[in-house]
């Protein structure tokens, strides 16, 4: 089966369907693919000193034997306070994956969520005539575009591209950049039946 979308030009105006495969949506698949996302843009720069790197305690506290004390070779050791920490954060480079199948799932799932909520606005062409920020509002109040948007486009430096950029809720990004993630993100995505079958290649 198929889900017919509507697709329209920059006036508003219907112009054509477009047929995408219906398929339900998979939830798990979903949920764990914007959890690697997420956790793949985290920073892990978290960082503390050990022993090694703290300042200080080169000389032996006090000599081994006799003082009725414990034995102590430095004063920064973890269990000093001033210390070094022990087995503590480093910055470190940890990429998590899904398997194929699970991240295709869940990227397919994403797109079939926005077309079911009619989130997903397909344009004919997104060609204007010059880069101005007052004609891309305009066409955004054509296509119904009130809140977040991506722009998904294969020309970042095109009329539109550039016109968008001073509109706060506009964001733009290219096919091969988009993640589960960001169409989860954004209110409504745009793009146009051509790029809209690149990103059903990447699932398919």
């Amino acid at each position: 089966m198929s889900k017919d979308i509507k697709i329209y030009n920059l006036s508003g105006e219907e112009v054509g369907t477009l047929s995408f495969p219906e398929v339900d949506t998979n939830r798990h698949a979903l949920y764990y693919a914007v959890k690697v996302s997420l956790a793949n843009m985290r920073p892990k720069t978290a960082s503390t000193k050990t022993r090694s790197m703290v300042r200080g305690g080169g000389r032996k506290p006090w000599r081994q034997k006799g003082t009725g004390r414990a034995r102590h070779g430095s004063i920064r050791s973890p269990i000093w306070k001033g210390g070094g920490v022990a087995f503590g954060p480093h910055p470190r480079r940890v990429k998590l994956t899904l398997p194929k199948k699970v991240r295709r799932l869940g990227f397919l799932s994403a797109i079939i969520d926005k077309i079911e909520m009619n989130q997903l606005i397909l344009v004919r062409d997104l060609t204007i005539d010059e880069p101005k920020t007052r004609k891309a509002i305009e066409i955004l109040d054509n296509l119904g575009i009130f809140s977040s948007c991506l722009l998904v486009t294969n020309e970042l430096n095109s009329n539109l591209a550039l016109a968008v950029r001073n509109v706060p809720y506009i964001a733009i990004k290219e096919p091969g950049e988009v993640s589960v993630y960001d169409i989860i993100k954004y209110n409504y995505i745009l793009t146009t039946p051509s790029i809209l079958e690149r990103l059903e290649g990447k699932v398919s």
